[in-house]
């Protein structure tokens, strides 16, 4: 035999999203090119199965703490309220000063508050605030 048939092949596939590597036989070489025959007088009819991928974890933010954080300080004229999630009609945990210097641990994208739809999560307390009223010193990294 020569050819594709005659020598083991590899092949990698795009499987619902993750990616599937293996060896091709001689015996299971027809795969590659349905209706072609490789070279050889008789076609070969070969079915290639896959085992389904695991289900993607959801993009959500994250609970953990990031292991810095940057400082923040609020400018808002009024107390800043602290919020369970990034949207002002979730639950009220609280508020911040005028010119409270804070810890940001990240940030995700929420409800458009003044212009700005950026929420920090607070880095020493559970708690999001409106980055519309908070100027950081440094990048704050997304959750």
């Amino acid at each position: 035999m020569t050819g594709l048939a005659s020598r083991k092949t590899t092949i990698a596939a795009l499987v619902t999203g993750t990616l599937a590597v293996g060896l091709l036989t001689p015996a299971t070489a027809g795969a590659l090119a349905p209706g072609h025959d490789n070279g050889n007088t008789a076609t070969r009819a070969t079915t290639v199965t896959t085992a389904p991928a695991a289900a993607a974890p959801a993009t959500a933010p994250t609970t953990a703490k990031a292991a810095s954080y940057v400082n923040g300080k609020v400018v808002s004229a009024v107390a800043l309220r602290i919020r369970s999630r990034a949207a002002t009609n979730a639950a009220d945990l609280g508020s911040l000063a005028p010119n409270t210097v804070v810890k940001l641990s990240c940030k995700v994208h929420g409800q458009n508050v003044g212009g700005n739809d950026v929420w920090y999560d607070l880095y020493s307390r559970s708690g999001w605030v409106a980055a519309r009223y908070v100027r950081n010193v440094g990048v704050v990294p997304f959750c």
